[in-house]
């Protein structure tokens, strides 16, 4: 259930995350999900992908720095609160939360969050058996190719 996702390292200037997306699309990788934080000097690209292992190998060998780390991401349901539910449960269970963000894939309704705790496999088996729906890249990609 964990799903792995690629964090680039990325100069806060102009024209290079089209470099890292051009890059994806030359070699037939798609991006299903996509977010970037910055600061003044730099930005963290946080992608997830069809092939991550392969697009990590892609983008190496172009140079740019990136690593591969796992997330959970979970579908909650369409009422107030369901996200502070989410929340305090992991927080109530001493489960950190480092980051997250939200996607949406056109077919859904509902965004998708992508959530990083200090312990990735409690986060995913406390979410599952509390009625939260943990999902996996296959549901991401829909009907692609995710390289399973």
């Amino acid at each position: 259930m964990l799903i792995q996702q690629i964090s680039v390292f990325l100069p806060n200037q102009k024209g290079h995350l089209a470099k890292v997306t051009k890059l994806l699309q030359e070699n037939g990788i798609d991006i299903r999900a996509a977010v970037a934080f910055d600061t003044s000097e730099y930005g963290i690209l946080r992608i997830i992908v069809t092939e991550p292992e392969r697009a990590l190998a892609v983008l190496l060998a172009e140079g740019f720095v990136a690593k591969i780390s796992k997330i959970v991401a979970v579908e909650p349901e369409d009422r107030t609160g369901s996200l502070n539910e989410l929340f305090c449960l992991l927080s109530d269970n001493d489960l950190n939360i480092d980051y997250t963000y939200c996607f949406v894939l056109r077919k859904k309704e509902m965004p998708y969050f992508a959530v990083k705790t200090n312990d990735l496999e409690k986060t995913a088996a406390l979410l599952n058996g509390n009625g939260f729906k943990v999902v996996n890249l296959a549901e991401i990609c829909e009907d692609k190719n995710c390289g399973l």
